[in-house]
């Protein structure tokens, strides 16, 4: 059966507000706001990259955890090619192609990968529930050779 044309805005708003998600917490890099960074995550969300330690799970533990990273490197996000699949009753997913820059280091790059994500409406808002992290590139020390 064809969708009306309001369930295909509803979907158009739902997938505009995803999008809206990284570049919120990019945002929130380039001021310097873990607090920001962190907020776009739901209540119980996470964050970790596959293999290695670091896994931060809960909002709270998010914001505090990003604070550290800006001040300790001062990231600079860039987001590309955000792909959203809407599941029904609230829930989401999607991949986005990220690229870190250093501010410590002059826009060098830090890292080229992507975010598998699944997303979560929240008290009527979305949020990230899980965020995955796969590097194609990643240089935590750009000046030092790799």
């Amino acid at each position: 059966m064809a969708k009306s044309r309001a369930q295909m805005i509803e979907e158009w708003l739902d997938r505009e507000a995803i999008r809206q998600l990284p570049l919120r917490y990019g945002k929130g890099s380039f001021v310097n706001s873990g607090e920001m960074q962190g907020g776009v995550f739901a209540r119980e969300g996470s964050f970790g990259i596959p293999g290695r330690p670091g896994y931060m799970q809960g909002r709270a533990n998010l914001q505090r955890g990003y604070a550290y990273h800006l001040a300790d490197v001062t990231p600079r996000p860039l987001f590309h090619n955000h792909a959203i699949e809407l599941l029904g009753n609230g829930r989401a997913r999607g991949r986005v192609i990220n690229e870190v820059r250093t501010m410590r280091y002059g826009m060098l790059l830090m890292g080229v990968g992507f975010y598998d994500e699944e997303y979560i409406k929240e008290d009527g808002e979305w949020k990230i529930l899980s965020r995955k992290a796969t590097w194609y590139y990643r240089n935590e020390h750009p000046l030092e050779p790799h």
